[in-house]
């Protein structure tokens, strides 16, 4: 089946000004000064999750529409507003002065709920339905601190489809669910763009983007006091965010999804690439693939090694097998970077309602190029 190329879609950032998001202009990939590289991040927090289109039950066995206890399951807007908060805290914890920019971190206004600016850090959803994709343009701590990578749910509709002769007109249904990347504004976006899979009947994509990232001589020494004077280069990553095909059936288009967008990210024109989402292991044939097509996993542990599992442990899943369905993989050229140990969220974060926020753990890391 033909694969249509890459599209072009939007970067937002919210304006304190006019109190609405407004379109980035994208950022030119060359030119950058000298100042403008001592500005950039030296390194770059991850984080991975899939929110669950279908919010999970609770443990007080939630039936629709409330629960035995009187109280309705968390909507999609709910459980996302309750992620974020979770996730502000854990990357607030993860805080390194030298990992942000004081430039570009700026808060929007000068009412801010979060004075300080959070470390650098691209975080990227799965399964973020329309409603909960308002509950992300609605969070103060996003407005202040991050651009978003797609503008709209609407991008991630497909192509619309050729009729034929004779052919009623007839509206293209849209996508219900899709992927969102988070990105802080120390961290310029360029070349935003979603590969919307042929092989799938799930409505599968990716979004990647490019950024810059500073590379001082030795990032890695304790003494930063020569960092303000010293020349730095600029280490050029690419980004890139996927849910793969479900299922036991769905093994061969995963494998031609992942081609689809390792094709994409591996570019001898960037330094290297990062892809991360939930790959939806569930066949012994998905063992090894991120291999298969060039790149390499984040994580040092066992494949069937418990402490890394991210899914299946949550009510609703019984019968089916725990596994580590969600992964960093990355990508080396010509400079190589440095990446951290995986680090996995959330484990039974729920509601105040008993209601677990999603079926799945997340998954966090961070890279920083190497001179």
């Amino acid at each position: 089946m033909d694969q249509s190329p890459p599209h072009t879609i939007t970067t937002s950032r919210f304006s304190g000004v006019t109190g609405y998001w407004e379109y980035e202009h994208p950022h030119n990939p060359h030119g950058y000064d000298s100042q403008t590289i001592r500005s950039l991040p030296r390194n770059v927090l991850i984080v991975s999750y899939n929110v669950c289109a279908s919010p999970p039950p609770s443990t007080r066995s939630i039936t629709l529409p409330t629960s035995r206890s009187g109280t309705a399951p968390a909507s999609g807007f709910e459980r996302m507003t309750f992620l974020l908060d979770y996730l502000r805290r854990v990357i607030d914890s993860c805080r390194d002065t030298s990992a942000g920019s004081d430039v570009h971190g700026e808060p929007v206004g000068e009412g801010s709920f979060y004075p300080t600016p959070p470390p650098a850090n691209v975080i990227m959803l799965q399964e973020v339905t329309r409603e909960a994709f308002e509950a992300i343009l609605s969070d103060q701590w996003v407005k202040e601190y991050y651009q978003i990578v797609p503008s709209s749910p609407d991008e991630w509709a497909p192509e619309p489809r050729p009729r034929s002769y004779g052919e009623e007109s007839r509206r293209e249904r849209k996508a219900e669910y899709g992927n969102v990347i988070l990105v802080t504004r120390s961290l310029p976006v360029m070349r935003p763009r979603i590969i919307r899979f042929a092989d799938t009947t799930e409505q599968r994509t990716a979004i990647a983007f490019d950024t810059f990232l500073s590379v001082p001589r030795n990032p890695r020494s304790t003494n930063t006091a020569p960092y303000r004077h010293e020349k730095r280069t600029t280490a050029r990553l690419r980004f890139a965010c996927t849910q793969l095909e479900s299922g036991q059936l769905g093994v061969f288009s995963r494998r031609h999804q992942l081609e689809t967008v390792s094709s994409e990210i591996i570019d001898n024109r960037i330094d290297g690439a990062v892809l991360a989402g939930d790959m939806n292991v569930a066949h012994f044939g998905d063992i090894g693939m991120p291999q298969l097509v060039g790149l390499s996993d984040a994580e040092t542990r066992a494949e069937n090694d418990s402490t890394s599992f991210t899914w299946g442990y949550h009510p609703g899943r019984s019968g089916k097998q725990p596994c580590r369905r969600d992964k960093i993989l990355y990508w080396q050229n010509r400079k190589r970077f440095w990446v951290n140990e995986i680090r996995t969220l959330g484990i039974g974060l729920k509601m105040r309602n008993g209601q677990y926020v999603t079926d799945h753990y997340g998954i966090m890391s961070s890279v920083e190029p190497l001179e």
